[in-house]
């Protein structure tokens, strides 16, 4: 808890929590004219009756409290100027300094966040394009429905290895390719080779050797069923053959979401 300094000898020390119970009103008065701090406004703190403590001084406010009762000092300029010093000194630093790391929760708003973003912007990249969506990964079918919505001309084809999400969200059976992700593209390449102007991935789990082998598919599978300019959209670093990397969309966080289209510039 903040203490309550006094910087002449002759104060004693005042545990800033004996300041709270004097906190019965305040006013703000007019800016002072002179003073250690000048023209720096005056907030007046005190209560019904009872004597005024010695003035507070506060960066950029002058404070007066009740707090001591047997202080008879009155509030005026000869009044002895005590100021409030913190021990804990992580209050000076920086928010960004101060926090180590992103919680889960806060790493799992970034990268729906840029989800949405990314997705809205793939949306008016392929407009007027010919070519079908591939959605892999289902998962609870949040994405799925988001693409089906945004893009009710589109082919949608959703490549996992099992269907487990919300009955709402289920994909009609033709438009399902079940099966290990390696061997679903393989066989989306015979049919669907060149035809694929969208493909989202959002294929990353919490075991990273899970993501580092996802990922060695994905690079690996995918080119073949891209069409020309088309856009790939992965929450896993890939490297496909014939693309190159996007920037991100203004307001996407970083390293959330990575953008690729196919072709050269």
């Amino acid at each position: 808890m903040p203490r309550v300094v006094s910087v002449f000898p002759n104060v004693r020390e005042v545990e800033f929590r004996y300041l709270l119970p004097a906190i019965m009103r305040v006013d703000v008065a007019a800016p002072r004219s002179s003073g250690p701090v000048a023209g720096a406004e005056e907030l007046a703190v005190g209560g019904r009756g009872g004597s005024i403590a010695p003035e507070l001084r506060v960066p950029g406010l002058i404070c007066r409290s009740r707090c001591q009762p047997t202080c008879h000092l009155t509030n005026n300029s000869t009044a002895p100027r005590t100021k409030i010093m913190t021990t804990d000194t992580r209050l000076n630093e920086p928010r960004a300094e101060r926090r180590r790391k992103d919680s889960r929760l806060e790493k799992l708003l970034f990268r729906l966040e840029a989800q949405r973003i990314c997705l809205e912007w793939a949306f008016r990249e392929i407009a007027g394009r010919p070519g079908i969506v591939f959605e892999m990964g289902l998962g609870h079918g949040r994405t799925y429905d988001h693409l089906r919505i945004h893009l009710p001309e589109r082919e949608i084809y959703v490549l996992d290895r099992e269907i487990d999400c919300f009955a709402d969200c289920t994909p009609p059976q033709n438009y399902l390719l079940l099966g290990d992700i390696e061997d679903t593209l393989a066989s989306g390449a015979t049919r669907f080779g060149g035809q694929v102007i969208l493909a989202h991935a959002d294929m990353g789990s919490y075991v990273e050797a899970n993501n580092i082998a996802t990922s060695a598919k994905l690079s690996r599978c995918l080119p073949a069923v891209l069409s020309p300019h088309a856009i790939v959209l992965s929450d896993l670093p890939l490297e496909l053959a014939g693309t190159r990397s996007l920037p991100r969309p203004p307001g996407a966080p970083k390293d959330t979401y990575f953008l690729y289209v196919n072709g050269p510039p």
